[in-house]
């Protein structure tokens, strides 16, 4: 008996080694994949401030060059006007072809960790993919049509300014309240700390409310400038020929109005939906409810993923679910917690039993031999 007790909690405690080493693997490659994604946004963090700064400064250059060469500026007498006129259409060109990189960059970027885990809007993905559209319009149009349109690319310049003046202010607005909903659980570890547009409810602070107005007025102003785009465009063509009324050129122009319009639509719509949006009760309950089951399980000594838990869920995907989100819920810790813990007394249990069991053995043994003994002496009286 004593060798079967011995050999059964030799079994168990093997049993118990084996899970705890396939749980520490599985944790292991769970920190792996995730130390790859969180690296992945932070270089995406990294990538987004270094172009602000670039951002801001081809309008600025670009506004600082006209100012200076036009209507009798510091630099006018040092330039041919058709130099000046060379350096500032090179500049426009640099300046949307770099563009159109940016918002390439970024909708690959923002793709990827979408598909990693992070909860990024799918309009920012889709309005990168319009911006990228634009600024290749806007590269055909300037190349072969730029003094016939010069006026939408002084707009377009100032407008780009504008945004990117806003953008440096939402980044750092955004950076500073992405810690504070992490630790509330309102935003998980691949979300991205520099968005576009307010991601959280309506708050009464005043730099919010400011901001909020900004954004609102911003994404007004690149609606008008698509219609005026558009009307511009029209104009130039009603003073043409009937012939010559609507060429490749003002289809670009048209092009180019209609998609400057469509991202300030979408952005006012992004702006007014997305912050009211919050994760449903239903949801929140089901998650509650079943790390209130997982404990109930563990705490009377049954399986949970064979009766409490749904069979999709498994504890590595439990364990890689919280990794996603950058918290373990306390309920679920505290389930493994008391399911360690029955292990263990059950463990206990079976080596009191053992030993409780050697015990009596050797008792009936003694009592045995001193049977025996009393009955050799008794044999021999």
């Amino acid at each position: 008996m004593s060798l079967f007790f011995h050999k059964k909690i030799r079994e168990a405690w093997q049993e118990r080694l084996l899970k705890v080493k396939e749980e520490i693997e599985s944790l292991l490659q769970i920190r792996k994949k995730v130390g790859k994604r969180i690296l992945l946004k932070q270089e995406y963090v990294k990538f987004k401030w270094r172009t602000n700064v670039i951002f801001v400064l081809f309008p600025v250059l670009q506004l600082l060059w006209r100012y200076y060469n036009r209507g009798g500026g510091i630099f006018s007498s040092h330039f041919d006007p058709n130099t000046s006129y060379t350096v500032e259409w090179v500049l426009c060109q640099w300046h949307h072809g770099w563009l159109l990189y940016l918002y390439l960059s970024l909708a690959i970027r923002e793709y990827v960790l979408r598909l990693n885990g992070s909860r990024i809007y799918i309009w920012w993905i889709y309005h990168h993919h319009i911006s990228s559209l634009m600024s290749f319009v806007s590269i055909l149009l300037m190349r072969s049509a730029y003094t016939r349109f010069k006026l939408i690319f002084d707009y377009a310049t100032c407008l780009f300014l504008i945004i990117g003046l806003i953008q440096m202010w939402q980044n750092y607005n955004s950076k500073r309240r992405h810690y504070a909903r992490t630790a509330m659980g309102r935003a998980g570890t691949l979300d991205i700390s520099t968005g576009e547009t307010i991601v959280e409810l309506p708050s009464s602070g005043c730099e919010f409310q400011c901001l909020k107005v900004c954004l609102y007025l911003l994404y007004g102003l690149e609606m008008s400038v698509g219609i005026a785009t558009i009307f511009y465009v029209f104009a130039q063509g009603y003073d043409l020929p009937p012939q010559n009324r609507f060429d490749l050129f003002q289809f670009e122009g048209y092009l180019l109005g209609i998609l400057t319009f469509s991202i300030g639509l979408g952005n006012t719509f992004a702006l007014y939906t997305r912050p009211k949006k919050q994760p449903s009760s239903h949801s929140q309950s089901n998650l509650h409810g079943h790390a209130d089951a997982y404990v109930h399980s563990h705490s009377n000594g049954h399986n949970p993923l064979s009766s409490s838990l749904p069979n999709s869920w498994s504890e590595n995907e439990l364990d890689a679910a919280s990794f996603k989100s950058g918290k373990i819920s306390n309920r679920l810790m505290k389930g493994v917690k008391l399911h360690r813990f029955s292990q263990e007394s059950n463990l206990a249990s079976l080596q009191k039993q053992a030993v409780t069991q050697t015990d009596d053995e050797k008792q009936l043994q003694q009592q045995q031999q001193q049977q025996q003994q009393s009955h050799h002496g008794d044999k021999e009286d």
